[in-house]
């Protein structure tokens, strides 16, 4: 499993329901904790790691929530947060969410919970932002011109080192070919 960073498609994608609730579920879960912790993040979607699950980890103020299938039920108020995001290194601009969310999702036993961030907007902005990539949305929707031409040069570089990376896979599983010299 490993962290897929922009422009790599996968992150356009829309992630589909949990339905196995078991240990695979489960090491996936710990395993996207590791990466977050490593990437020193707040919060990691299903499909920024390639997995097209409906599910996402946060770790704030060390405390670890786990939301698997999860639906907003009601969002209210506004609020505005500078963000970044691991897929996007080096991109950074504020974001305009609701303030508060009523929410249910399941948990790693697939029982139901709910969950309102009345007195935790920072919470509520990181939850909304890996909700949309389980919807096949980054938050560079959000941004202005003025935030796109700001960070033109993050994009470029992170463009440059996709195409890069791709052309490494694609060398590495190319089939080698053997040529034999007759010699006469």
């Amino acid at each position: 499993m490993e962290l897929k960073r922009y422009p790599n498609p996968v992150l356009g994608e829309e992630a589909k329901e949990v339905t196995s609730f078991n240990l695979d579920l489960e090491e996936k879960v710990e395993e996207m904790f590791e990466i977050l912790e490593k990437q020193g993040g707040v919060g990691l979607a299903a499909t920024q790691v390639g997995l097209l699950e409906s599910f996402f980890v946060i770790k704030l103020n060390e405390k670890k929530y786990t939301f698997i299938n999860p639906i907003i039920e009601e969002a209210s108020g506004e609020q505005r947060f500078l963000e970044g995001c691991l897929s996007f290194p080096g991109v950074m601009f504020e974001v305009t969410r609701p303030a508060r969310l009523k929410m249910k999702y399941q948990d790693l036993e697939g029982d139901e919970q709910t969950l309102d961030t009345e007195k935790e907007n920072i919470l509520a902005q990181i939850i909304q932002h890996e909700l949309d990539h389980l919807y096949g949305r980054t938050f560079i929707e959000y941004m202005t011109e003025l935030d796109r031409n700001k960070n033109k040069k993050s994009f470029r570089l992170l463009e440059k080192l996709y195409k890069k990376e791709e052309r490494q896979k694609r060398l590495k599983n190319k089939p080698k070919v053997k040529v034999k010299v007759k010699k006469h």
